[in-house]
């Protein structure tokens, strides 16, 4: 936590917030390896977010791997403002997203994929959430202007060091293109949807319930085993879909995955083999979640590549991926919050969106 945001008299300091100048985000929210892996998704609803049709709740659409995981954690560990709706009040909530935006520019113009070529996204209103240097509201600005602003308004002068270099085989976009070159990549957009090749849910009777230190393990169909078996290819990826996940009682936690992990594992560690990934909430108690609950896609393509070369996923094996909560204050203390979710499902997608 820089300590420019802090001090007696500072207006850069918010007294809601509950970390100090002296604490660290955990490495496991925003650490090198989370950062390399959500890079290296290829398509937009997995790597941000769904596409939506309206601000906040009302979309009905879902969480990727960078809103779900350092988006929200960071805003659920500073706390405070922070940890919903009236974080813009926090200064430092101008930072947070400076580093999501740096991110995106890793990912939308560095590497080369395009955002959402949706007229529901690039469309979408934001006239009124913004105002000029005199203090008069901005009426005219949509998404799609946004998009524009790494070309008319700002760039990074650098690549997101030192994660590229993990990234091998990916085409980065120079720098140097032209103008006329980049805005016309940045404003044609490319599909964002994910094709599903293959969906199997793994059904529960009842409400899947995660907290405190139980860990809740849920058994996947053998469909779903005979699938995450089959020879994967490079245009393959597996992925995770969470459906109806809330939060109740406090928001002090979130929720780690693990595929396939033996007994007597660590399974709060984000550190091994099994962890496939993880999901966090942003929401304030006036609004919360979607109806039902959030959804949230997880690519665990990696982790069961990983595990397959380890010959640690075995055909013939029964598969089960298991919940872990986790305290968002620290990752380590017994968190106090309880996330219920409806039901697991597993989806193989084509790796390159369709139109």
């Amino acid at each position: 936590m820089p300590a420019h945001f802090f001090g007696a008299g500072n207006s850069l300091f918010n007294a809601t917030r509950t970390k100090g100048v002296t604490d660290s985000v955990p490495e496991s929210y925003t650490g090198e390896d989370i950062l390399v892996d959500i890079l290296a998704i290829s398509d937009f609803e997995n790597f941000g977010s769904f596409e939506s049709t309206a601000l906040r709740n009302g979309s009905g659409g879902g969480y990727s791997k960078l809103e779900a995981t350092p988006h929200n954690l960071v805003h659920g560990w500073i706390g405070g403002d922070m940890s919903g709706f009236m974080s813009p009040l926090d200064p430092i909530f101008w930072c947070h997203h400076n580093m999501i935006e740096r991110c995106w520019w890793e990912w939308n113009i560095s590497r080369g994929n395009p955002n959402p070529n949706s007229n529901n996204w690039y469309e979408l209103s934001l006239g009124g959430m913004f105002c000029d240097k005199d203090g008069n509201l901005i009426n005219n600005l949509t998404v799609g202007t946004t998009a524009l602003m790494p070309l008319l308004l700002y760039q990074f002068d650098d690549q997101l060091v030192p994660c590229s270099s993990f990234i091998k085989g990916f085409s980065a976009i120079p720098l140097n293109k032209s103008t006329a070159e980049l805005r016309e990549f940045l404003e044609k957009g490319g599909p964002f949807r994910i094709k599903v090749l293959d969906q199997i849910k793994a059904e529960s009777l009842e409400r899947i319930v995660v907290h405190g230190q139980q860990e809740n393990t849920i058994k996947l169909p053998n469909a779903v085993r005979k699938l995450l078996m089959a020879e994967t290819l490079t245009d393959r990826r597996y992925i995770l879909k969470v459906n109806n996940a809330s939060i109740k009682e406090t928001r002090d936690a979130f929720v780690r995955l693990f595929i396939n992990p033996p007994k007597g594992h660590a399974l709060r560690d984000k550190d091994n083999l099994y962890y496939a990934g993880s999901f966090a909430f942003f929401e304030d108690g006036k609004h919360a979640q979607h109806a039902g609950g959030n959804t949230y896609h997880i690519d665990i393509t990696n982790t069961i590549k990983r595990l397959k070369e380890k010959s640690l996923l075995k055909d013939g094996e029964d598969l089960s991926i298991s919940l872990v909560a986790v305290s968002i204050l620290d990752g380590k203390s017994i968190p106090r919050g309880r996330v219920e979710l409806s039901d697991l499902e597993i989806l193989l997608s084509q790796g390159k969106p369709e139109q």
